[in-house]
């Protein structure tokens, strides 16, 4: 990756160089905002890595600036914060950063967010490219033309349709085609939206729709534009249009989606998706009442693996243990992953404040089994913090940070146990940590 950071210490400057180098990334640094800046006008950069405090400019403003411009092609934005300007992350996210760190960097926890920079990234690229292929394509009339009736029976199909469609020629194509809505569309009331348009537009731009190959009946996406011919009277005579295939296009557009709302590492919900589901949480319990419970948890010496066994392993512990908090929960209960070892569980539909206690429990029964990494076996236990809305009060960040208070409660009286914010409406549980996970081989 093309990486560019902007840091005014030069001492912190010059670690980050060495650092991103020797991870194999090529690296642009700049001493304040506005050199970054003047950067970005020269050359592409895949992520930018920035101070928010710097001269002439801040990293906040430099990142409203490449949001706002037009001259860059996506880059991932990453900005540094110290412990004392934890007010201002809230500030840098709304800004358009999508990511940040706390100083002093952890230069690993540097190289993993890079990771999901990288992924980011390629998708965007992926679907620049695409969208750069499918003009050029149009204009060299590679995509496929046709004229179709306002009832639906195909008239004319150049030879990129007919292929596209499954058949070696228009006339096998012509005889087999008699309804577009019914034998092309997945969905047929997708036609009408499309006739819709037509009548009171007279044509159609990126229209775009999943349907089927016809011959082979398999489903893919398509981008249309279409325009209407009307005969003297007025009145539509018949439809002519092109359409290419979108659905590497649709892929990469999901793929994206995704990577914006879920950790693509365990494949739980990230940070974004969790505020959405705390979101409905408190508005459903407004208006209907009842209550939902807000879990914040860690994993239990994963320090110590990560260091034994190393990364791969660690990252296999987070994969297993996300599973095993998925099947603790209700498939309505959504769990996320926070960054590192810490998760939340947003627990819905509760008619009962006690109720976290079984999940609370059934978790920590799961983490009583060891692991299983690639011939290793570990024992990893799990501290649970737990609020209950509205006893706890409704605001979901104010539940987080009440969980998260009960969570370091549970871990400074033993670990490996639960606790909930108001200690008062539930019984307090506790059970012995196993011994440290030891390298053994096999």
């Amino acid at each position: 990756m093309h990486i560019l950071v902007a840091e005014d210490d030069a001492a912190s400057r010059m670690i980050l160089e060495a650092s991103l180098v020797a991870l194999g990334h090529h690296v642009t640094v700049a001493a304040d905002g506005e050199a970054a800046w003047r950067a970005l006008q020269t050359a592409d950069f895949d992520a930018v890595v920035s101070d928010r405090s710097m001269p002439n400019m801040d990293g906040i403003e430099l990142c409203r600036r490449i949001r706002a411009g037009d001259t860059q092609k996506y880059v991932y934005f990453i900005f540094l914060t110290s412990a004392k300007e934890k007010g201002r992350i809230a500030e840098g996210m709304a800004a358009g950063a999508d990511d940040y760190l706390t100083k002093p960097i952890d230069l690993d926890e540097l190289s993993a967010r890079l990771i999901v920079a990288q992924r980011i990234t390629g998708v965007y690229r992926r679907l620049e490219n695409q969208q750069l292929e499918y003009r050029n394509l149009f204009e060299n009339a590679t995509v496929g033309i046709y004229r179709s009736t306002p009832a639906g029976k195909m008239l004319r199909a150049n030879p990129a349709l007919v292929r596209l469609n499954g058949y070696d020629s228009e006339a096998e194509l012509m005889a087999a085609v008699n309804d577009i809505a019914r034998e092309w569309y997945v969905q047929p009331q997708r036609r009408d939206e499309w006739i819709r348009l037509m009548r009171e537009q007279g044509r159609v731009r990126d229209f775009v729709s999943e349907v089927y190959r016809h011959k082979t009946r398999e489903r893919i996406w398509i981008s249309e534009n279409a325009w209407t011919i009307y005969g003297p009277d007025g009145e539509p005579v018949c439809f002519e249009g092109t359409l290419i295939e979108a659905t590497d296009r649709k892929r990469a557009e999901a793929e994206m989606e995704y990577l914006a709302r879920y950790d693509p590492l365990t494949d739980l919900a990230n940070r974004t998706l969790l505020k959405e589901r705390l979101e409905q949480a408190a508005s459903w319990t407004t208006r209907h009442g009842g209550y939902f419970a807000v879990f914040c948890l860690d994993l239990d010496r994963f320090k110590a693996v990560n260091d034994a066994f190393g990364h791969a392993a660690g990252d296999l512990l987070l994969k297993e243990a996300a599973l095993r908090l998925k099947a603790a929960c209700r498939s309505e209960d959504t769990v996320a992953r926070m960054g590192g070892d810490e998760f939340a569980i947003v627990q819905v539909g509760l008619d009962d404040p006690t109720e976290p206690h079984s999940v609370a429990q059934r978790i920590l029964d799961a983490f009583h089994q060891p692991f299983n990494l690639e011939g290793q076996r570990a024992l990893v236990g799990t501290s649970i913090g737990i609020a209950v809305a509205p006893d706890d009060g409704r605001d979901p960040q104010d539940l987080l940070k009440k969980a998260d208070i009960a969570l370091y409660s549970a871990k400074a009286e033993g670990r490996n146990l639960y606790r909930f914010f108001n200690t008062g409406i539930g019984a307090k549980t506790s059970r012995p940590f196993p011994p440290a996970p030891k390298r053994r081989s096999g």
